[in-house]
């Protein structure tokens, strides 16, 4: 693959895949009836605004890029079919799958989905940007990987395996 995107784009990506999943984790805590469940999701919710922060402030230290003229409309297109095909890019998906969640266990297993999604979509798009860019994706992947952690503790809590 050769090095054809730019780490700002990508993290213009990662910066909406978070405001999404804080959608999603928003609606499965007001669609809780438990108190702990409900608390949880709200904490999810405010990691993912806390990522997306973190993600802006990695944005402002990168310069604009603007691919060579003759690839421009190509490059726009291809970044836009890549990140369509990632279910929290998409506006309204994140509040559409909670929506049909129906435990609070279902929606952490579907969140840790979207954050091995998240993880892979970073890794396959390292490969394409110059090598001096690779710590900007590197830092988004080591803060995907905090957020699936928290997650998969929270599979072993049997308090939020049934509502």
């Amino acid at each position: 693959m050769t090095d054809f995107f730019s780490a700002r784009d990508i993290v213009e990506f990662a910066v909406e895949i978070e405001k999404n999943g804080k959608v999603f984790y928003q609606t499965v805590a007001a669609d809780s009836k438990d108190d702990k469940a409900k608390k949880t999701f709200q904490g999810l919710s405010d990691a993912e605004d806390e990522h997306a922060k973190v993600f802006a402030n990695i944005l402002r230290r990168l310069e604009p890029f603007e691919p060579k003229e003759a690839f421009n409309d190509e490059y726009f297109a291809y970044m836009k079919s890549i990140a369509d095909e990632h279910v929290f890019t998409k506006a309204a998906k994140g509040k559409e799958i909670a929506k049909s969640t129906k435990t609070p266990q279902q929606a952490i297993s579907i969140a840790i989905v979207f954050e091995k999604d998240s993880i892979k979509f970073y890794d396959e798009m390292k490969k394409a940007v110059i090598a001096k860019e690779h710590p900007i994706i590197d830092e988004l992947i080591e803060n995907e990987y905090q957020h699936l952690k928290i997650l998969e503790d929270l599979t072993n809590q049997k308090e939020l395996n049934d509502e």
